[in-house]
């Protein structure tokens, strides 16, 4: 048994933290060399920092709040381990610590339960809404930028420049993307990747080892001209993560080489795949006007306003003002559909909703950071 001088803590299972990590080092070895499960979208990842406050709504309307071992985490879902049976359906609110923001509360309900051995059950929780994990697990940009498990190649659509110069990467690259329907665009160095950015791209593929200049060189030169198209980094140099706390500008993702193809396609969905929830995480919004639509024009206008109501929302938030919230997810919720931006409007309109009936910032937090997180996503014009 591997040995912890982590210290023990108080949950369900009522058992010291060194037969906890077994358990879970039991149930991950049994489940190893299995692959990607096709009904499962979202990444898992462990998470045993501390126990997990989840209440639970069970039938009868018992309601129960109790201190749970996690096995483990994702964006969709979570798996506790429990002393006894839950109900499937069984509803559930799960209060998972955030580091500056305290818990954050994710309504779910329980899709499965599984006895391990003895009086230990393995729990399923499926979240109602996807949630954004980054700063709950502290992940990097290469861990971020692999949140997505399982992905169909078909389902990304939209275009994308790759920036390598090796012939043969450029080759595999396109190997990789080949049975998805992206607009592959690729070129051999930085000058023809910076002038072919002046042209609208959905995504940006670029190697750090460039000759005339490296990827975050490269990144920077395109901050500062205010393309803010995403940039998915890929290289073979393990010190990159060292090197990015160096730079004004770090890329949206990192993929290190060698990478299978699969790995690339679950970076590329996070920024391709818009995310029908409208969750914190997702892919790009664009308007859907048609160029005849009378307010196709007022895109750039629209777009800036999004962003500065978004910095009010988070300021409201820091505040916990719900009435500067309320106002500004009405506003939203009703410009939204206007320009073209549905996905936008559903989360507002499902936060004012929830504020309106009397929730705080803090009881609607899950629906105003998916708010939040739309509005970050958005772009003007998705390209040609």
């Amino acid at each position: 048994m591997k040995q912890s001088s982590k210290p023990g803590y108080e949950c369900t299972l009522r058992m010291p933290r060194q037969e906890i990590e077994a358990i879970r080092e039991q149930l991950d070895a049994g489940s190893a060399g299995q692959g990607n499960s096709p009904q499962r979208q979202y990444r898992r990842w462990t998470y045993e920092q501390q126990p997990v406050t989840v209440r639970m709504t069970h039938p009868g309307d018992m309601v129960t709040t109790l201190q749970y071992a996690c096995r483990n985490l994702s964006n969709g879902g979570m798996s506790i381990l429990h002393s006894s049976f839950v109900h499937e359906g069984t509803r559930c609110v799960v209060l998972l610590p955030h580091p500056t923001k305290g818990a954050i509360q994710i309504q779910g309900a329980v899709i499965r339960c599984r006895h391990c051995r003895g009086k230990i059950h393995e729990v399923g929780i499926r979240f109602d809404a996807s949630v954004d994990l980054s700063e709950v697990l502290s992940l990097d940009s290469a861990d971020n930028s692999l949140m997505l498990e399982s992905i169909k190649p078909e389902s990304l659509v939209g275009s994308v420049l790759v920036i390598e110069e090796s012939e043969l990467d450029r080759m595999y690259l396109r190997k990789c993307l080949a049975d998805t329907q992206l607009n592959v665009v690729a070129v051999g160095s930085a000058a023809e990747g910076l002038a072919r950015c002046k042209e609208t791209f959905d995504l940006i593929i670029c190697d750090f080892n460039l000759s005339e200049m490296n990827g975050l060189e490269l990144l920077q030169k395109l901050r500062q001209s205010n393309n803010q198209t995403p940039m998915i980094m890929v290289s073979a140099d393990d010190s990159l993560r060292t090197k990015l706390p160096l730079f004004e500008s770090v890329p949206d993702g990192v993929v290190p080489k060698p990478f299978k193809p699969q790995r690339l396609l679950g970076a590329l969905a996070q920024f391709l795949l818009a995310d029908a929830n409208g969750s914190a995480s997702g892919g790009l919004l664009y308007s859907s006007l048609p160029p005849t639509d009378a307010a196709y024009s007022l895109l750039p206008t629209f777009v800036g306003e999004v962003a500065k109501l978004s910095g009010e929302l988070q300021e409201a938030v820091g505040r916990g003002d719900s009435a500067v919230a309320k106002r500004i997810t009405f506003q939203l919720k009703g410009a939204a559909a206007t320009f073209g931006y549905e996905v936008l409007g559903k989360v507002a309109e499902r936060a004012h909703t929830e504020l309106s009936a009397g929730g705080t910032v803090a009881t609607c937090r899950t629906s105003i950071d998916n708010v939040l997180g739309a509005c970050a996503r958005v772009r003007e014009r998705k390209a040609a």
